[in-house]
């Protein structure tokens, strides 16, 4: 496995570009948008992945003193992440949770392995701070009825409804395409 954290603009999405701020191919890859970075999760997460999170977590923190919101988007069908790397995700999360405005996490897929994963999720934030808010959502849509004034209350900054959609959309096509190359 690779990884790599630059800040290369993506192509445009209407009139969302995206900023690709590392990976961990091909498991995992972090986007930014003003202050709102999307975590796309391809496989499982690992200690080592999380490491790359974090590092991540770190300059975009440090770009944005204003505080930031993350968008988690989980691939359905994915193995669930290993203990050591749920520890490591609680403890990123319990480490920036001042500065975030707002968490949300789309699992994709259905039936029992969604399920599974929505409770290891919620596990996840039982074990974690509760500084911040984190919701749990089948698509990216419901993101909308609750992030961007979350997001305003926490770091002083507007999310456009219309700009916030098609970014929602754009990082759910990125989860898309990268679900059709593997």
């Amino acid at each position: 496995m690779r990884t790599r954290a630059d800040s290369r603009p993506l192509a445009q999405h209407g009139e969302v570009e995206f900023t690709l701020l590392g990976e961990y191919a091909p498991d995992m890859r972090v986007y930014g948008w003003h202050n709102l970075s999307f975590v796309i999760w391809t496989g499982p997460a690992s200690v080592e992945s999380v490491a790359v999170l974090r590092d991540v977590s770190v300059r975009f923190r440090d770009l944005h003193p204003e505080g930031s919101s993350a968008v988690h988007i989980v691939k359905g069908g994915i193995p669930l992440p290993s203990s050591e790397a749920r520890q490591a995700l609680v403890e990123v999360s319990n480490d920036f949770a001042e500065s975030l405005g707002g968490v949300g996490v789309v699992i994709g897929g259905t039936g029992f392995w969604a399920s599974t994963m929505r409770s290891v999720v919620t596990a996840m934030r039982v074990l974690g701070s509760r500084a911040f808010e984190m919701r749990i959502h089948g698509n990216v849509d419901e993101i909308l009825e609750w992030l961007p004034a979350r997001h305003a209350k926490r770091t002083g900054t507007t999310l456009d409804a219309l700009e916030l959609t098609a970014a929602l959309r754009r990082a759910a096509s990125l989860a898309s395409d990268a679900t059709r190359a593997t």
